[in-house]
């Protein structure tokens, strides 16, 4: 059976339409709402770490693994907080975004992932993420 597109079933291809937005709501660019995060993890051998994953379709921020320091190949890893929004750099086609939960707070993503904060008076919970954000 031949397919419509050239990209995964997990690929929505093209720029999402918003349609009319709300009275009082307005449309703006990422970079006015976020903010990048870099807190650098000095990995230590003995030292264990959580690390995290992003899954397809904006599935959500899970545990991947814990391992040791010594056990982890890519050593540019980076603390996120509850809160923080994650993109895949490498997977973001697929929709690899989402909010880290409460319960993986301190762990650990590689410089393969984007970690982003909300500026100052900007809720991250509280936004519709579509490539777009929404604020009302």
């Amino acid at each position: 059976m031949a397919r419509d597109s050239l990209y995964p079933v997990s690929v929505k291809a093209g720029k999402p339409i918003l349609g009319m937005l709300p009275t009082g709501w307005q449309k703006l660019s990422l970079e006015k709402c976020l903010n990048i995060e870099a807190r650098k993890a000095y990995i230590q051998d003995n030292q264990e770490y959580d690390l995290v994953t992003v899954k397809r379709s904006r599935g959500g921020v899970i545990r991947r693994e814990h391992l040791k320091g010594k056990d982890i190949s890519v050593k540019s890893q980076f603390y996120i907080k509850e809160g923080d929004f994650l993109i895949s750099k490498r997977q973001i086609v697929h929709g690899a975004c989402g909010l880290v939960p409460k319960e993986l707070s301190g762990s650990i993503v590689s410089n393969e992932y984007c970690v982003l904060t909300g500026k100052s008076g900007f809720y991250l919970r509280k936004v519709r993420i579509s490539g777009e954000i929404l604020l009302g």
